[in-house]
C-alpha cells in the first residue's frame, strides 16, 4: 500500500441495488478488513449509502487532520 498510513481509506462496493453482483458483499468486506480499510456498499442510482459514505469519510479525514 503506498499511501500514507494517516489517510482514511474506504473501499466503496457499488451496485448494491443488483440481485447479482461482480464482487460479492463477503468478498469486500474481507478484502477490507485484511488491508486495514473501512467498507460500505452504495447504490448511485437508489442513493443507498451515498450520504452515510461522504459524512462517514469526511468525519474520518477531520479526525485524522486533528490527531497531526
Amino acid at each position: 500500500d503506498k499511501c500514507e498510513s494517516n489517510i482514511p481509506k474506504v473501499l466503496v462496493g457499488n451496485k448494491i441495488d443488483l440481485p447479482e453482483r461482480e464482487v460479492p458483499n463477503e468478498l469486500g468486506k474481507n478484502y477490507a478488513s485484511e488491508n486495514g480499510y473501512e467498507y460500505i456498499e452504495i447504490s448511485s442510482k437508489t442513493k443507498i449509502n451515498i450520504d452515510e459514505l461522504f459524512t462517514d469519510l469526511t468525519r474520518r479525514i477531520i479526525n485524522s487532520k486533528q490527531s497531526n
